[in-house]
């Protein structure tokens, strides 16, 4: 193992690469088939190969892979929460535009037209939408489905 720790700082040092530094590590960390634990890889990357670097401009691997995994968590949360107000917004279009269609065609608003609006995406609910507009029979509005 100090072996192998040496060659990358070697690398390291030569290419100035902190990235590749840190891939590499982290591959030993999931490769290691030895008796080292995580923990003892980790004093043994501090012992020879921190002292050779600047220890305040490198994370430890922990460090890092807790940023990471933070940073993980984080985007998934993003993408979650923007899917949930997608389709909260297209919910809320849907109930609009069947209010709109009940209060304009009354008696007309037919399962039928109920259940395109329900399959309907963004884009054929602002076509409904925009043909509501100028509609004078609640087939014009759905006229091209």
């Amino acid at each position: 193992m100090e072996m192998v720790l040496g060659g990358i700082r070697q690398t390291f040092e030569i290419l100035n690469k902190p990235k590749l530094f840190h891939s590499s590590i982290s591959y030993l960390f999931e490769t290691q088939e030895g008796n080292m634990s995580k923990k003892e890889i980790n004093e043994e990357f501090e012992r020879l190969i921190l002292p050779a670097t600047n220890k305040t401009k490198i994370m430890t691997i922990a460090e890092s892979l807790k940023l990471e995994g933070h940073q993980e968590g984080h985007q998934k949360g993003l993408q979650k929460g923007l899917q949930e107000g997608l389709q909260e917004g297209l919910c809320l279009f849907r109930s609009l535009l069947v209010k709109q269609l009940k209060s304009r065609f009354s008696n007309k608003v037919t399962p039928h037209y109920l259940s395109l609006i329900k399959d309907a995406d963004s884009d054929k609910l602002t076509y409904f939408g925009e043909r509501l507009m100028n509609a004078t029979n609640i087939e014009e509005v759905f006229s091209c489905f």
